[in-house]
């Protein structure tokens, strides 16, 4: 037992990581005392497992198979590479594996910490940003959490109160949530690190619905229309009102 996060396995389900998440792991360098020392992909390689050239970290990279659970929706990890993880590293940081079963949620000393972009006592499940938008939601929330096996409910490490109310489109929301995400990780970290921080842990009675794509039904499809061809229409009207207060200023 270490007690603390120093060494952090990056487990990654898609080929190239994402700009923010790839801030989010240059702030818990920068800002912690820990840093990425193991590499995990899950995605098919185009090259040798322990060959690449396409993370900033200067860490060994290893390919694993993402294994579905028939039992529940959701992948495990290969075994041998979860007793590696856990050998080797403290805590993981999972991005595009979709939902995680198995022992990768219990055996590293820290578990598996994973971002969701939402409140969990509002929102829970995919569709960052979605519901936001057709619900009129005036604030979201940015939240780091540790995965458990139910869905969005784990212990919350680091969380963010978000303001919607100027945003304006589905897109919009979801690029807010993102930027307010990117220093919640390397604050997760500081937290699992204090020996006097808790965790908050929601009850099931204060945890929301869980969206799936199921959901997408038609009343949100057309919800989803009628919000964002006001929205288009407002923009256009706005920016040629603008134009031709502009030109009617240069002709005088």
């Amino acid at each position: 037992m270490t007690n603390s996060v120093e060494k952090v396995c990056l487990l990654i389900g898609n080929k190239k990581l994402s700009s923010w998440a790839e801030e989010a792991l240059q702030l818990v360098e920068s800002e912690t005392s820990a840093s990425v020392n193991l590499v995990v992909r899950t995605y098919k390689p185009d090259k040798k497992p322990d060959q690449t050239s396409d993370f900033p970290f200067d860490a060994p990279v290893v390919y694993a198979e993402r294994i579905p659970v028939k039992e529940k929706y959701g992948v495990r990890i290969e075994s041998d590479i979860v007793e590696r993880i856990a050998r080797e590293s403290d805590v993981v940081f999972q991005w595009a594996n979709g939902i995680l079963r198995g022992n990768i949620l219990t055996e590293p000393e820290f578990g598996v910490l994973s971002y969701h972009h939402a409140d969990f006592r509002k929102y829970r499940g995919s569709m960052r940003g979605f519901w936001q938008w057709i619900d009129d939601a005036d604030t979201a929330g940015a939240t780091v959490q540790q995965l458990t096996d139910d869905i969005d409910a784990g212990p919350i490490y680091a969380f963010k109160k978000v303001d919607l109310s100027r945003a304006r489109g589905w897109s919009e929301i979801s690029h807010l949530l993102l930027e307010a995400g990117i220093p919640l990780l390397s604050e997760a970290i500081q937290n699992m690190n204090d020996p006097e921080f808790e965790p908050t842990v929601l009850s099931e009675s204060e945890l929301g619905p869980v969206y799936t794509q199921n959901d997408i039904t038609l009343p949100a499809i057309a919800k989803y229309s009628i919000k964002t061809f006001i929205y288009l229409n407002h923009r256009i009207y706005k920016n040629t009102r603008n134009l031709v207060g502009r030109y009617i200023k240069n002709y005088k």
